[in-house]
């Protein structure tokens, strides 16, 4: 028998029966679900990272695979999950069920609600939850100025860039503060 907090204060108990182990919520003592694993992290509210053979995957508490266990890591970011496979990284949204596969060579981060940026072939480039990118991967940094102008450099220049038409606002900054 093991018990297992998460972050917002819900326990569980992990049980094992012959080579499966049972996972309840140890506040009402329901059954969550049955499954084989090594390891069973409770990650966010009804989703625990379960590990099995050193590879990582996400189960609901309903027992539903929300994403299979073939991933090399998977971490919390609050508003979603990075996912690192094969030396690539990716991004899953469990709210609206969006993956974004491992393809790209850093950490995909958030800029603003259904937009990300990655970086591929040195350079970062906006991407949309489908994964596709928005514009080119060519910038060697982004910093954020508001939800649709981000100060993006290459070279010795920053610039705004509008996101949706990816068109220059500003260009030839040289700092900015």
């Amino acid at each position: 028998l093991r018990f297992r907090e998460s972050a917002d204060s819900a326990a569980f108990m992990i049980i094992e029966e012959k080579k499966k182990k049972v996972v309840y919520d140890a506040v009402s003592g329901n059954r969550l679900f049955v499954s084989e694993f090594d390891q069973l992290e409770p990650i966010a509210p009804s989703l625990f990272v379960v590990t099995r053979a050193g590879k990582k995957g996400l189960v609901r508490s309903d027992g539903k695979v929300a994403l299979p266990v073939e991933y090399d890591a998977i971490l919390s970011t609050g508003d979603g999950f990075s996912l690192l496979k094969d030396k690539k990284f990716g991004w899953y949204d469990p709210r609206n069920g969006l993956l974004m596969k491992p393809v790209y060579d850093r950490n995909v981060m958030p800029y603003r609600p259904g937009l990300w940026l990655a970086f591929k072939d040195k350079g970062y480039a906006f991407v949309r939850p489908d994964g596709k990118p928005v514009g080119l991967f060519e910038w060697e940094e982004v910093s954020y100025w508001n939800d649709s102008v981000a100060w993006v450099r290459k070279g010795t220049a920053w610039k705004l860039l509008e996101l949706a038409s990816q068109k220059t606002k500003l260009d030839n900054v040289r700092q900015y503060t």
